[in-house]
């Protein structure tokens, strides 16, 4: 038998013993020709047994969780098919002599990232600039040789902000998987100022209270939690108001100060940019965005309680909460269930070829008579009709139908297959037999959403945080959703969530993304 039993120490003996005189190979140059559809890993280790000297060596249980893969034919060294492979699970391998042993990856637990700050073509160092992960609790500021040490990192894919005046702020992304990540040196470059022609005006802005009201319920909401969040600096914020158009706009050039004693977060927002349009009624007519860093509040013991509870019920029923359980595939089991919507045609309106035929033919016999008005009016009141129509599905869907594995180490994807999801979220998993679209928008509705894509998929961490949350909407609960009611991306509910149990979560493979050749390797065993 191929398969042995044994301890992680007796194997690595007992293979270094009795393979001291095979011929050494290395899977970084050894090349396999394969493919795999919908297969199991351990389908797939007898593929490459059959091609190589190499044989695998691991424990029964922690291969034949991993299943549903998928890898595009090709020839690859042994190292970029296992990479690819492994990419998102929670195996590692490492090879002895002419054996390949799979094992769990070592937990981690506190990640750190170090580097340095620079600027200009020497090199030199950019003391006392913010240094954060965005979205995030962890910051701290360069020292005076410019080099800065985040510590206590929850693992996930960060993004890395720079921020310092009169420089441009510098944004790069990160995977906290190691125990320690050093970066290279960060290049920042001084902020350039176009001068423009300046206005003087003594008068102030006669409307700037008003705007800033809009401004303020709109960034930081009309919920509950919105009455115990205030902006400490608003004399910071740039608003301008197009009358013509309808539309509010607002930036900041330093950090916009934000209070939320609701959730007890000191938050630091530069706001990069905000726009609503107030022509638009639905909740898509609002877009604004920028780095932030976090803090926890101090406070006394009771005041720490209610934070901790408001943070668990903003928690709950989240973006956050749904991609994490999602990931985990405990989402029904934590209450959530998820329909999808397709988009049909209206089997009420004809085709646009026929309604035009038909209303240029009435128009030309200038509707004399009630018979051909009526018959006008009839063409007409088709054009109107949209061309689709959303259809709720009853089944509810499984991990497998919204989650896809890539090949980005780290990311996953979240898809309708081409159509909406409908989220609905019950602490009770207790649901009504029929279920509203129409009402989603109103105050009432704080559990339903309905997710758009614009791209067939989106990716997310598992820290439940979209990379690209332009190419995603909301309507209703998460489309409400504001500056408030955020929680950080590195936060964890007490009990709620361990390494292991993130690690260990089984997302399906995508059958249908294309692979990328340049996804990052998993981290290795020494």
């Amino acid at each position: 038998m191929r398969k042995h039993w044994l301890t992680s120490v007796f194997l690595l003996a007992a293979l270094q013993f009795s393979l001291q005189f095979a011929r050494a190979q290395n899977i970084f140059a050894d090349k396999v020709t394969l493919g795999a559809n919908d297969e199991s890993l351990e389908a797939v280790i007898h593929k490459i047994e059959q091609q190589s000297v190499f044989r695998f060596f691991y424990r029964d249980e922690d291969i034949k969780p991993v299943k549903n893969l998928t890898l595009s034919p090709g020839t690859r060294t042994i190292e970029q098919t296992l990479s690819l492979l492994l990419s998102n699970s929670c195996l590692v391998f490492t090879q002895v002599d002419n054996h390949i042993l799979l094992q769990h990856r070592l937990p981690v637990t506190n990640c750190a990232v170090k580097g340095i700050v620079v600027t200009g073509p020497n090199g030199q160092p950019v003391p006392d600039a913010s240094v954060f992960l965005n979205n995030a609790t962890v910051g701290t500021i360069t020292a005076n040789d410019g080099s800065f040490l985040l510590k206590d990192v929850k693992p996930g894919k960060y993004d890395l902000v720079i921020s310092e005046v009169g420089f441009e702020t510098v944004s790069q992304s990160i995977n906290m998987d190691v125990q320690t990540v050093e970066l290279q040196p960060i290049s920042i470059a001084p902020l350039t100022l176009q001068l423009r022609e300046v206005n003087v005006n003594a008068k102030a802005d006669p409307d700037r209270t008003q705007n800033l009201q809009l401004f303020e319920k709109e960034f930081i909401g009309s919920s509950d939690r919105a009455r115990n969040c205030s902006i400490l600096n608003p004399e910071i914020i740039d608003l301008d108001f197009n009358y013509a158009a309808n539309v509010l706009t607002a930036s900041s050039a330093d950090f916009v100060q934000i209070d939320n004693d609701a959730l007890g977060y000191q938050i630091s927002y530069k706001l990069t940019n905000f726009f609503k349009d107030y022509s638009d009624k639905s909740l898509y007519g609002i877009q604004y965005g920028g780095p932030a860093l976090f803090r926890k509040k101090k406070g006394s013991p009771a005041m720490e309680r209610r934070w901790q509870k408001c943070r668990l019920d903003a928690y709950h029923g989240s973006q956050m909460h749904f991609l994490q359980s999602l990931l985990n595939n405990s989402f029904e089991h934590e209450g959530f269930r998820v329909l999808r919507i397709d988009i049909m045609p209206n089997p009420d309106r004809p085709g646009d070829s026929l309604i035009n035929a038909r209303i240029k033919f009435y128009n030309s016999k200038k509707a004399r008579g009630r018979s051909l008005r009526d018959s006008l009016a009839y063409w007409q009141s088709k054009q109107l009709l949209p061309p689709t129509i959303k259809v709720l599905q009853p089944i509810p869907l499984t991990q497998d139908d919204m989650v896809k594995l890539t090949t980005q180490k780290g990311l996953f994807a979240l898809t309708a297959n081409n159509g909406e999801l409908y989220i609905m979220y019950s602490k009770t998993s207790r649901f009504p037999s029929k279920w509203r679209m129409d009402d989603l928008n109103e105050n009432s509705n704080n559990n339903r959403t309905i997710v758009t894509f614009d791209t067939p998929y989106v990716l997310f961490d598992k820290n439940g945080c979209l990379t690209d949350p332009d190419c995603i909407s909301f309507e209703g609960a998460w489309g409400k959703y504001r500056v408030a009611d955020l929680l950080p991306v590195d936060y964890v509910p007490e009990g709620r969530f361990n390494e292991k149990s993130i690690r260990q979560s089984k997302p399906a493979v995508n059958k249908d993304m294309p692979l990328q050749t340049n996804s990052p390797k998993p981290e290795s065993l020494n």
